[in-house]
Parts: C-alpha cells; sequence; structure tokens
C-alpha cells in the first residue's frame, strides 16, 4: 500500500508551510513574549495549542497534539483518505512557536526525553534528537525513551541497552526488559529476572520469579514463592514472614496482603502493620499511605490509620486516599469529602468522587462529570460525559462530550470551544 505523502494532507496549509512566512502560521502575541508552555486546544475537531490564558498560539491544524517535552510537542497532522499505515495520522514534533522539527514522515513518536524522541517509520523504530536528526535508525521492533543516557530497545526478537550514539552498552542481551526507574533497568533471562544498571552492568543477575520497579530505592523481588527487598547496592533483606503479596514502596511503606489481609512493612523487611485489614470486594487498588494516611478496611466497614496506628473513624461504606486536606469517603451511595479530623466538610451528595490532587476533583452527579475544589466548589461544569486526569501531566484532566474533545485544567479552564 502507497504511503501518503506531505502533499496528500487534507489541510491545504500545510502544503505550502515551509514556503510561508512564520506569522502566517503562529498567531503571534501582542506582547511580543514566547510563552513558556503551550495547552493543546481543541477546536472544531482539530487541536492546536494554545497559552494557560486561551491565546492562540499555534492554530486547529492537527489531528492529534500531546503536551510540550523538553521544548518539542509531538503532533500528527491528517493524510489522505487512504491512510494506510498511517492511522493517527503523520507525525513529527512543533516548537512553542509552531514550527516544525522536521517534515511529518512518521507512524508514530514518542515524546522527548533526554534530548531524544522515539519514532516510527516503516513498522520500525528509531530516535531523533532536538535538531531533527535521525539519530538512531528505524530498525527496532520497540524502544522505550532514554533513561540516564541509556535505552532499552529490541530487534530480531532481543533486548539491550544503547547509548545516544546507538552503540551497545549491555554486555548481553536479554529476552526482556522494563523501562528504566531509578537508574535500574529490569531484564528477563531464561524465563527469571534480574537488574542491568544504566552503564550496561548487571546488579543482580536474573534469578527472580518476578520484580517490581524500583522506587523510593527499592526494588521488591519474588524468588519462587518468597517476596524481598532488593536495594539499590544490590543487596537482598528478607521479609520477617511470607506473604502473599507485597507492593510497591510509598512514603516508606509497602502494602502486604497475607491470608487475605493487609499489612504494611518497612524497607528492613519488619512488620509496621500486621495484617489486619480484610480485602474486600470493589477493593479498587490494594491500599497505600499517602502524606501519612493509609485509607483502610476495617472490621466490614472503611475507615483511615495514621504512621502512628492511630484510626480515623470506621463508619464509611468506602474510602479513598488523602491527597492533601480532604479525602473521599461513601455512606450508602453517596460520596463527599472527609478533612484529617475525619469530619465531613462536603456534603455527602455525588454518585462517584475521586481523590483532591493539585486542589481538583473529578465528581459525578447524573451520569455527568465534573470538577471540584477542597472547598467543594464547582470549578468546571458538571457537563461531561467522561473525565479522567491526564496520564502524563499532572495537574490536567481529558475530558469528552459527544464528539467533544478537552483539556481541562486544575483551575477548572476548558481549553477548547
Amino acid at each position: 500500500m502507497m504511503k501518503p505523502h506531505i502533499n496528500n494532507f487534507k489541510l491545504s496549509t500545510l502544503a505550502f508551510l515551509f514556503l510561508l512566512p512564520a506569522p502566517f502560521w503562529v498567531a503571534a502575541q501582542k506582547s511580543g513574549q514566547k510563552p513558556t508552555e503551550l495547552i493543546p486546544y481543541f477546536s472544531k475537531g482539530m487541536w492546536g495549542y494554545v497559552t494557560a490564558e486561551k491565546k492562540q498560539v499555534v492554530a486547529p491544524s492537527f489531528q492529534e497534539a500531546r503536551f510540550f517535552r523538553e521544548g518539542w510537542g509531538a503532533v500528527s497532522v491528517p493524510c489522505s483518505t487512504d491512510c494506510g499505515d498511517f492511522p493517527h495520522g503523520i507525525w513529527s514534533f512543533v516548537d512553542i512557536e509552531g514550527r516544525f522539527l522536521m517534515t511529518p514522515e512518521f507512524q508514530a513518536a514518542q515524546d522527548f526525553q533526554e534530548g531524544m524522541a522515539g519514532v516510527k517509520k516503516s513498522g520500525r523504530w528509531g530516535f531523533v534528537d532536538a535538531q531533527g536528526k535521525l539519530a538512531i535508525p528505524c530498525a527496532h521492533d520497540t524502544v522505550f525513551p532514554f533513561h540516564q543516557g541509556v535505552a532499552a530497545v529490541k530487534a530480531d526478537g532481543v533486548w539491550r541497552l544503547i547509548n545516544k550514539s546507538g552503540q551497545t552498552v549491555s554486555v548481553q542481551t536479554y529476552e526482556d526488559m522494563r523501562p528504566g526507574s531509578e537508574g535500574f533497568f529490569a531484564v528477563k533471562k531464561k524465563g527469571r529476572w534480574g537488574f542491568l544498571q544504566a552503564n550496561g552492568r548487571e546488579l543482580i543477575s536474573p534469578r527472580f520469579t518476578d520484580v517490581s520497579d524500583f522506587q523510593e530505592g527499592y526494588a521488591v523481588v519474588e524468588y519462587n514463592t518468597r517476596y524481598q527487598i532488593l536495594d539499590k547496592e544490590g543487596k537482598i533483606r528478607e521479609t520477617d514472614q511470607e506473604y502473599d503479596f507485597v507492593g510497591n514502596f510509598k512514603e516508606g511503606f509497602a502494602v502486604t496482603l497475607k491470608s487475605g489481609h493487609f499489612g504494611f512493612i518497612t524497607p528492613d523487611g519488619k512488620t509496621f502493620f500486621p495484617n489486619i485489614f480484610p480485602k474486600v470486594p470493589g477493593l479498587d487498588r490494594y491500599p497505600e499511605f499517602s502524606t501519612g494516611i493509609a485509607a483502610v478496611p476495617i472490621a466490614g466497614r472503611w475507615g483511615f490509620v495514621d504512621l502512628n496506628g492511630k484510626e480515623m473513624g470506621r463508619d464509611f461504606d468506602k474510602t479513598r486516599n488523602f491527597y492533601g486536606e480532604v479525602a473521599p469517603v461513601r455512606q450508602g451511595l453517596l460520596w463527599g469529602y472527609i478533612n484529617r479530623k475525619g469530619k465531613i466538610v462536603i456534603p455527602l451528595q455525588f454518585e462517584d468522587a475521586s481523590e483532591m490532587i493539585q486542589n481538583a476533583a473529578i465528581v459525578k452527579k447524573n451520569d455527568q462529570y465534573g470538577l471540584i475544589n477542597s472547598k467543594g466548589e464547582i470549578i468546571a461544569p458538571i457537563q461531561w460525559d467522561q473525565l479522567e486526569r491526564h496520564p502524563e501531566k499532572p495537574g490536567f484532566f481529558i475530558g469528552t462530550s459527544g464528539k467533544k474533545k478537552c483539556i481541562l485544567d486544575s483551575r477548572g479552564t476548558a481549553y477548547c470551544d
């Protein structure tokens, strides 16, 4: 199937983009100052970019447009009716003034990280640099973003680490790899997992049944049926008892599951909370500490415990975590919010309610969604068919209503028509 070319784009302005002066493409701001950040803006079925004050900088001309990373935003432009291998448009990157890094030519693109971005062409992945050069040829089945100067890539069925020149860093190749975390890469060989350092040397050879990513300086590893804790020196710490599951560390503690009950341990493997919190139906996720408090099931109800083991009530049918001064709770069919003293400060009135992060939470009423702040004030009208937190940009949300798409911020500002 023939691939679309730049002169087949539906938007006629794009065909002449590189022949016209910048002001034709860029909506100049009256102040003359360049914005420090742009926000994707949806209008009439296309995406562009505006400032936080909703001043247009790049006209809505893209099929998709992502938030900027390291000065570049990944965008796709529409292709002809027969898009072939380009179902999401043809990808490139634009700068803060809307100028292309290179002519759109890729099937897919990752965001920039450490000066490099993964791009896909003819079904294979490589990397471009911030000068628009294809620094690493598109010769890989899969690539992960660069992490501490190296990236995990897969080609010809094997995984390895490469540097920004495309040279192999790892001495060995592997069956599987995961993206880097805190300077380490989980690697799999002969059905077992271990860890590779960013310099290509093994921190610990593959020997574990499964491993987590490093978080807060520790990884949880499973050796057959026994969970252990691995630090960045490669030292293994045994837990003081056997568990059915051990989660990642957060705020210095990892959740444990034993005989259908949750507890918490410290990085030295010692029990901090015994396994007394029962696993109940309808659990969104396993308990974790957040700002010093954990939402936990207690004796058939839900409540909270703090780092001193003190309970904050057990009178709720469901609770979610604190991410600030309030947390969502449900009694009967309705959700509201309590403060850190356990007092309801936002009345029980919602069909659903998310955690309050950066002073904004998603709430549901009459099968529609909106945003409120920690005072209970509606900051984005409850009118969206779907509303979720942006998976890559903290403080922002993705809203849809029919065919309308929109980015919202934590102030409730909607970046769309």
